[in-house]
């Protein structure tokens, strides 16, 4: 009767699959993080270089005008 038991409760369906659709969800959503940081890195350095580029820009050209209208 006791292996009986045992099998039946080896044979559920529900108990083995819940625990495991966590863990593929737990796994696949710490996969989609890191992929959308390895992603954004990069894509907030360029926007970090360009805007510096900007700024020198236009503090090139500020002081452009500053010497061209002092002569």
């Amino acid at each position: 009767m006791g292996i009986a038991a045992i099998c039946l409760l080896g044979c559920s369906g529900n108990n083995g699959e819940e625990p495991e659709k966590g863990v593929i969800r737990e796994v696949t959503d710490q996969v989609a993080d890191e992929l959308v940081h390895k992603m954004r890195d990069p894509l907030d350095k360029a926007r970090l270089v360009k805007s510096q580029e900007e700024l020198r820009l236009s503090d090139d050209r500020a002081a452009s005008r500053e010497s061209s209208s002092a002569d």
